[in-house]
């Protein structure tokens, strides 16, 4: 069976691929690392070779090839999962900042945890009350009616008549 028969299809294998991808990354990174190295190396032999002092051609090498550090974020990039990556590290910083200030993390865990529970119990109070149909039947034509005896008889009289007239 041929190598290319074993793998994946579509994009479940692609999937699969970046995920060898990250296990081999420290070989990919020192293979990076190796081949700017040789770019600026050969760089700089051209530019000794064109009659530039030995320091300088390594200075003019890497002011040819630009920002190493900015080359190699962008093949990072060009690779794929920079998102993850940057994710990933965010976390570990910050699990490293929940160990050094124990104190602030603990009070800062308790306020999200009592701020998420009421939330919580506000939303199911909301969902039971607003939400979600009263267990009658016909529950959409249940009528509320107010009345309200603090302003003169006859406004209310004809309030309540036109009420009870309306759901006859």
């Amino acid at each position: 069976m041929s190598r290319h028969a074993e793998r994946p299809a579509g994009a479940v294998g692609a999937f699969f691929r970046r995920l060898g991808w990250l296990r081999r990354r420290s070989d990919r990174e020192a293979e990076l690392r190796e081949e700017l190295q040789f770019h600026l190396d050969l760089e700089a032999d051209q530019q000794r070779r064109d009659g530039v002092p030995s320091r300088e051609a390594h200075w003019a090498a890497r002011r040819d090839l630009g920002n190493v550090a900015r080359v190699q974020e962008e093949t990072r990039a060009a690779w794929g999962w920079a998102r993850l990556e940057q994710v990933a590290r965010d976390v570990a910083y910050g699990l490293r900042l929940v160990r050094r200030h124990r104190a602030f993390a603990a009070v800062a865990i308790a306020t999200l945890a009592l701020g998420i529970g009421g939330i919580a119990a506000m939303f199911s109070a909301f969902d039971a009350v607003l939400i979600r149909p009263m267990p009658y039947v016909d529950a959409d034509r249940l009528v509320m009616i107010w009345l309200d005896m603090g302003k003169s008889d006859v406004v209310t009289r004809r309030v309540a008549t036109s009420c009870c007239a309306m759901s006859r």
